[in-house]
């Protein structure tokens, strides 16, 4: 039989184009696998940026509906209005959790706010006030301000909100 004219590849081109396409799907499979990481990395951080902006919002929108707002470092202790027998409590506790308990008549309930799962912690609760003296020269508070500094693997988010009480107010 004669080969002169067929036609077709050699083994060496074979292997050659079997090596190249192994290659590109080596590369592709990579760039899908860092793709998925970074996806999954991002979805954390915005779950946690997320808790993080909803646990600032609560205690703001607390702070605005307060008759009394007593804070020290690491903690802000409310007295809803209108409401002597209610206190409620945002701590960060040396587990670097931040809970939020809440005193009715005497019996408290208690919660982690965050720091309780996952990969996040706390680094930095610190609260701070302003107090001002009334005509009658009762202190109040007249302001407060909270950082809150979260921290998830080597990532660092901090946010800081300040919000006035809205005591005694006449509608």
């Amino acid at each position: 039989m004669n080969n002169q004219g067929t036609r077709g590849f050699t083994l060496a081109e074979m292997l050659l184009s079997v090596a190249l396409a192994a290659m590109l799907l080596a590369s592709l499979a990579a760039a899908m696998k860092a793709s998925l990481d970074s996806y999954q990395a991002n979805d954390r951080i915005a779950s946690v940026t997320q808790a993080a902006r909803s646990t600032m919002d609560r205690m703001m929108r607390d702070v605005r509906t307060a008759d009394v707002a007593d804070t020290t470092s690491s903690s802000l202790t409310i007295t809803p209005a209108g409401q002597p027998a209610v206190q409620v409590q945002y701590q960060l506790a040396s587990d670097r959790k931040l809970y939020y308990r809440k005193t009715v008549s005497g019996t408290t309930t208690s919660s982690v706010l965050m720091g309780g799962t996952g990969e996040a912690t706390v680094k930095t609760f610190a609260v701070t006030s302003r107090r001002l003296q009334d005509d009658q020269g009762q202190w109040y508070t007249a302001a407060v301000t909270v950082r809150l500094e979260v921290a998830m693997g080597e990532e660092t988010m901090a946010m800081t909100a300040s919000a006035a009480p809205r005591r005694n107010q006449e509608y």
